[in-house]
């Protein structure tokens, strides 16, 4: 297989604040603050529980800026074997997992992944669609 890349032009990237009190790894899926005391206040999305934003660029160390991915092709870590062709939702530590029924959607693995690996993922853009 291929080196996994990342396909991505200047109207897919964000500049955000990480304040969520822990560093944040390259490669995982992030949400909006509820309550941001500044504009573009992130944090981990960590179990499929609110709308998803984007995916870190690279590590985001805590009250600092990084760039989140929100469109093109992008690598996220995935939490378990993860095939080619599916969609995927975010999971324990803004990881990827196969998508289930009524979930929001990450976007498309064009990739498979492994636990604790980079895979390429077509992002479906901010706020992830609902898995029919």
């Amino acid at each position: 297989m291929s080196e996994p890349r990342v396909i991505v032009g200047a109207e897919g990237i964000r500049g955000c604040k990480n304040t969520s009190g822990s560093d944040m790894a390259k490669g995982v899926i992030v949400k909006l603050k509820a309550s941001p005391t500044v504009d573009d206040e992130i944090d981990l999305e960590a179990a499929n529980d609110g709308a998803i934003y984007g995916v870190t660029m690279q590590a985001i160390s805590d009250a600092a800026w990084g760039n989140v991915q929100v469109l093109g092709r992008a690598l996220v870590l995935a939490s378990t074997t993860v095939a080619a062709g599916v969609r995927v939702m975010p999971t324990t530590g803004g990881k990827t997992l196969t998508a289930t029924t009524g979930n929001s959607v990450l976007g498309l693995a064009v990739t498979a992944g492994a636990a604790d690996e980079l895979h390429e993922i077509e992002l479906s853009g901010p706020g992830g669609a609902a898995m029919p």
